[in-house]
């Protein structure tokens, strides 16, 4: 039996290599970004994780795409991603507006977990 809660009740034979993935270290370079309406805005996440994960940056509870347009085309969001299981996320926020004045959140997924960082 393992010790792991996620795991407790499996056996040997139930269990493949993928469940004994390590909980990632998520770490926001900056949790606080000012920046004036009009300017372009920049939130950056650092992930360690094995195996390699995804990660989503979340607005108003929807997943933010890459190159999504916003705002009748006024507003746009680059996300930017480099390395594998240690890498830098970063989303751009090109002409920020009052409305963006809110939470977003980083979410990275494993195989088995999410994990949710504000």
């Amino acid at each position: 039996m393992f010790r792991t809660p996620r795991l407790r009740e499996l056996t040997w034979d139930a269990v493949s290599i993928d469940d004994f993935a390590c909980k990632p270290e998520v770490t926001v370079v900056e949790s606080t970004v000012t920046f004036t309406e009009g300017d372009n805005a920049t939130l950056s996440c650092r992930v360690h994780a094995v195996p390699e994960g995804n990660v989503n940056w979340i607005w108003r509870g929807r997943v933010i795409n890459n190159l999504t347009l916003m705002s009748f085309g006024r507003q746009m969001y680059l996300i930017r991603e480099v390395g594998t299981t240690l890498k830098v996320n970063s989303l751009t926020i090109f002409n920020v507006m009052l409305k963006d004045g809110v939470d977003i959140f980083v979410l990275h997924q494993t195989l088995q977990e999410e994990y949710l960082l504000t």
